[in-house]
């Protein structure tokens, strides 16, 4: 006899859907718990709204699940959309590392705001709050106003005192997980 039986296949394609759906469920709990995670840790630190900066990192953040529609394997994957570098550095953590302006002649960023920045704000401890495109009136204004009326500073290059690992996604992939758990061994 060659292969599994047609019952026996029914049997796995009905076990992986079950696990399929209540994986669903632990993704949706998981990406909020990462997205609260991230909110708490990094948003407030950081001074920046959620439109801006690592505010819009909340919105890509995702868990999502695989399946290919029948047996096994049922994979839940996070991922957080947006530069690979940043985000894996917020993530796992960064070393001490310089940020050049590459897009601009210049970085600029308040004055003193690197020192600031680097004992309280966490990921943006380099201060950095626009590059500078153009030379324009109401450019500078729009910068000096987000600077808190602080004298901006010129530089082509900041050494970025590293960050340590938030954790975000993986946090709230444990919790989800483990909550699953504590309600299967409760039924």
């Amino acid at each position: 006899m060659t292969g599994r039986s047609s019952f026996a296949q029914q049997l796995e394609d009905a076990a992986a859907q079950k696990i399929y759906l209540a994986m669903l469920r632990v993704a949706g709990s998981a990406e909020g718990y990462a997205k609260d995670t991230a909110g708490r840790l990094l948003v407030p630190r950081s001074g920046l709204r959620h439109k801006d900066g690592d505010g819009h990192l909340l919105d890509g953040i995702h868990v999502e699940v695989q399946w290919p529609g029948s047996g096994f394997p049922v994979t839940m994957i996070g991922r957080v959309d947006g530069p690979p570098g940043k985000t894996a550095a917020l993530e796992w953590g960064a070393r001490p590392h310089k940020i050049s302006a590459k897009n601009a002649p210049f970085l600029m960023f308040p004055q003193n705001a690197g020192v600031e920045r680097a004992t309280h704000f966490g990921p943006t401890t380099s201060g950095v709050v626009f590059i500078e495109a153009k030379k324009r009136k109401s450019t500078l204004r729009a910068q000096q106003q987000a600077g808190g009326g602080r004298p901006l500073t010129k530089t082509k290059q900041v050494n970025h005192p590293g960050n340590r690992p938030y954790g975000f996604l993986r946090k709230g992939l444990n919790r989800a997980v483990r909550e699953a758990l504590a309600q299967a061994r409760v039924h």
